[in-house]
C-alpha cells in the first residue's frame, strides 16, 4: 500500500466507492494474514480490482485506475450482456452508461449470435445493444431494407463508427475476425490511458506511438484535454497514450527518458515517439513545453530527418535514411520492445508508417 501506484489508486478507490452502488472492499497484501486471498485473486500483481458477483468466478479488472473507468466497468456488469433496445428512449439512455458502446442492428439469428459472442469476450470493456427497428436511431431509415450494421459511439469525442454486416465475393464484415478489428479499431481512444492490454494492441497495430508521461491522473487528464484537437487529426496515422511511470516504472528508461535528473516528477511531464516499423525512439527534448505548437513543430523536424534517434548507451548505430526518403538503415543493434512490461510480443511485418 506504501508503493506509489498503490497510494494513487486508494484516492480513485474511494472516489469510485463513494459512487458506486456496489460495495468496494480494499485488502491490504502487505499483510500476511491475507497471503492466501491474495495468491487466489490478486495472482501475485499489485495492485489488483476484482468483481465477485453471485455463480461467477469473477473479472479481473485491466482498465485504466481511475474512479470514473472503475464505476463504469462496475456498471457494465449490471446491465445485460446485451440489451435489447425497442424505443429511442432506451437508445440514448444506453449511450449515457459507458464511454463506447457498440448498437447494432443485426436481425438474423446468425448476425445475432456474432454480436452476442462479442459482447461476451468484451464485457470488461464496454457496453452492448441490440435494436429492434433501426428507426429508433436517429438519422437511420425506416423500412425492412435497411442493411444490418454496428455502431461504435465514443462520448470522449463524441464520434461515431460504423461496420455494415455486408457479405458479398469480394468482402465480409460478418467474421468474428472482422468484427474484432472493427470493434478494438473504432473503440480506441483519441488519447488512451496506457495499460497493459491497451499497450498491446497499440504495438499490434503497428503505427508510431506517442508516449506522454505524467505523474499525477489530474495531469494525465489535462494533457488529454489540452492535446486532443491535435491527436484528432493525427489519430489514424498515430496511437497516442498519456502513461502512469508509476504503472510502467522501466519504460521511461526504454525510450531514452532515464537519464540522471530527469526523473519524471508532478508538473514535469516527458514523452516519447517509437517508430514501430523501423524499432527507433526519439525523445522529446526534456524542458521543452508539452503543448500542440511546440509537438507538432517536433514532430515535423522528425520527419525530416532533423532529429537523431536515441542510440541506448553502449550501442554504434549508423543511420543512412534520417530524411524523408526513407531508404535503409544499418545498425549493430535494434532496441527492443520485447522486454517492454505487461507485453510479450514478438512484432514482425508491421505496416510502413509516415515518419
Amino acid at each position: 500500500p506504501t508503493e506509489p501506484k498503490s497510494a494513487d489508486l486508494e484516492v480513485e478507490w474511494l472516489r469510485a466507492a463513494s459512487e458506486a452502488p456496489e460495495s468496494l472492499l480494499a485488502v491490504d497484501c502487505s499483510n500476511h494474514e491475507n497471503d492466501n486471498f491474495c495468491a487466489s485473486h490478486a495472482g501475485g500483481s499489485y495492485p489488483a480490482i476484482r468483481l465477485f458477483q453471485a455463480a461467477s468466478p469473477g473479472s479481473i479488472y485491466q482498465g485504466p485506475k481511475s474512479a470514473r473507468a472503475i464505476v463504469n466497468f462496475l456498471a457494465r456488469h449490471k446491465c445485460p450482456l446485451v440489451s435489447e433496445l425497442t424505443t429511442a428512449e432506451e437508445y440514448s439512455a444506453l449511450l449515457t452508461v459507458d464511454e463506447t458502446v457498440f448498437i447494432a442492428y443485426a436481425p438474423t439469428p446468425a448476425q445475432r449470435s456474432l454480436i452476442q459472442d462479442a459482447a461476451v469476450r468484451y464485457r470488461d470493456e464496454f457496453t452492448f445493444g441490440l435494436v429492434v427497428d433501426p428507426a429508433i436511431i436517429p438519422g437511420e431509415p425506416t423500412g425492412t431494407t435497411t442493411t444490418p450494421f454496428v455502431l461504435c459511439h465514443r462520448s470522449d469525442d463524441a464520434a461515431t463508427s460504423r461496420l455494415p454486416l455486408v457479405q458479398d465475393s469480394s468482402f465480409t464484415s460478418t467474421s468474428p475476425d472482422a468484427l474484432t478489428v472493427f470493434i478494438e479499431e473504432a473503440s480506441r481512444p483519441t488519447i488512451a490511458e496506457l495499460t497493459a492490454r491497451s499497450h498491446a494492441r497499440s504495438i499490434a497495430r503497428g503505427a508510431p506511438i506517442v508516449y506522454i508521461f505524467a505523474r499525477t491522473l489530474a495531469e494525465r487528464a489535462s494533457l488529454r484535454t489540452s492535446l486532443h484537437r491535435l491527436a484528432t487529426g493525427y489519430r489514424d496515422l498515430l496511437t497516442i497514450v498519456t502513461v502512469d511511470p508509476a504503472e510502467f516504472p522501466e519504460l521511461p528508461g526504454r525510450l531514452g527518458l532515464g537519464g540522471a535528473g530527469e526523473e519524471i516528477v508532478e508538473g514535469r511531464p516527458a514523452g516519447a515517439l517509437h517508430q514501430l516499423s523501423k524499432d527507433r525512439v526519439y525523445p522529446y527534448p526534456r524542458g521543452r513545453p508539452v503543448d500542440p505548437r511546440s509537438i507538432q513543430q517536433w514532430g515535423l523536424d522528425v520527419f525530416q530527418g532533423r532529429v537523431k534517434p536515441w542510440t541506448p548507451p553502449g550501442v554504434t548505430t549508423s543511420y543512412d535514411d534520417l530524411g524523408p526518403t526513407r531508404v535503409a538503415a544499418a545498425a549493430t543493434r535494434k532496441i527492443s520492445i520485447a522486454n517492454i512490461p505487461g507485453l510479450n510480443i514478438k512484432i514482425a511485418g508491421h505496416r510502413q508508417d509516415e515518419l
